[in-house]
């Protein structure tokens, strides 16, 4: 029974030890992780501001999603220095935590 005991504070400590590592693997507060999934969607950006961009996008088939209008974090702001409201795009996208973070913007078209 000792050595039982003895497991499980080993064990919780190993467990303590991996939480207090990712706890410090956190990014800087202006930076947004990058996504492990990506999925992919085209659609109309409605509003682009520092960190995030709005889209009415078509249907999201690896998310089973419909059409709809949302916001996304930009993994970084120079994502979109080309891309204005009414640009049609194609985003890569995944979900970090409990926010859509973009990882690719492309303008589609030839746009004026």
């Amino acid at each position: 029974m000792v050595s039982s005991g003895q497991f499980l504070i080993d064990s919780e400590a190993s467990l303590s030890g991996v939480l207090a590592r990712l706890e410090n693997k956190q990014p800087a507060s202006n930076e947004v992780s990058a996504p492990h999934m990506l999925h992919e969607a085209t659609g109309k950006v409605e509003s682009i501001t520092a960190g995030k961009i709005v889209v009415s996008h078509g249907p999201v088939a690896t998310l089973n999603w419909p059409a709809m209008t949302m916001g996304f974090k930009l993994e970084r702001a120079d994502l979109a220095a080309t891309i204005k409201a009414g640009d049609q795009v194609k985003l890569r996208f995944g979900q970090v935590g409990d926010d859509y973070v973009v990882s690719q913007v492309e303008k589609l078209g030839s746009q004026p």
